[in-house]
This record gives C-alpha cells, structure tokens and sequence, in this order.
C-alpha cells in the first residue's frame, strides 16, 4: 500500500502536479510507467521535465546578495551623483574662466564701470543704459 501513487483527477495540470512528476521521473521511475499510469504523452512529461532542470540551473547560476550589495548599489548611486556634480563644476568654471556667466558684474564690483541710475535699473533698462555708454562694444550683443 505505501507504493501506490494516487492517481490525479484528469484536468487541468497546475505546477505542484507537475512537480510531483517530474520528481517521481528523477526518483527513478520509468517514464514509460508513469505516462500510462497518469495517461499523458511522454513527449508532455519529458517538457515538463527539461523545463524544471532548466529553471533549476538557472536558479543555482545566480549568488545569494549580502549586506556588500546594498553598500555597492548606494556607491554606484553616489559615483553618479558625484560625476554629474562634477560635470556641472567643470562647465562652470568653463564660463567663469572666459568671462561669460557674470557679465558686468566684476566691473561694476571692481568699480569699473558705473551702474545705471537706480529708475533705470528697477524698470529693467540696464541693458539700454549700457547700451548707450557703449555702442560698439554692446551692439552686437543687445541688437
């Protein structure tokens, strides 16, 4: 009585009835058997079989994570974070060295230059006002 196997209900074939033959072939039974016992091809049965060999492989293919990859991703994370700060220093210091990206402002600091009447400046007539001072030089620019 301990050797007899259930036979399952015909129907449909969910994963744990197929599991169950797979590991009755790789427990030594014959093939041929358990197809006529279970009235499936045995084309199905061997499918099924190679199937789960496969995921199996596949699954002992891969390591198990630890603590070191969480600290590896948050590093990554941290090498692209400090690339692109990086990046955008460089451009910076790019516009900085050339002269372009404080326009007058070191000028008028430095005491240079002069800066519009204050009415011009609240009205956003700076740009006019140099301008005037300086029509060759700013032409090109503001027209």
């Amino acid at each position: 009585m301990g050797n007899e196997r259930r036979t399952p209900d015909r129907g449909r074939w969910n994963s744990q009835r197929k599991l169950d033959v797979v590991l009755r072939l790789l427990t030594g039974e014959e093939l041929d058997a358990v197809a006529r016992e279970l009235k499936l091809k045995p084309e199905r049965i061997v499918e099924w079989r190679d199937k789960f060999l496969a995921t199996g492989q596949a699954g002992l293919k891969s390591r198990e994570t630890d603590d070191r990859d969480e600290e590896i991703r948050r590093l990554k994370a941290k090498i692209g974070d400090l690339t692109m700060d990086n990046e955008l220093l460089n451009e910076r210091i790019d516009r900085l060295e050339n002269g372009s990206g404080v326009g007058a402002a070191v000028d008028f600091v430095a005491g240079f230059q002069a800066r519009a009447p204050k009415w011009m400046q609240r009205a956003g007539l700076e740009w006019f006002y140099r301008l005037i001072r300086e029509p060759f030089r700013m032409a090109p620019r503001y027209l």
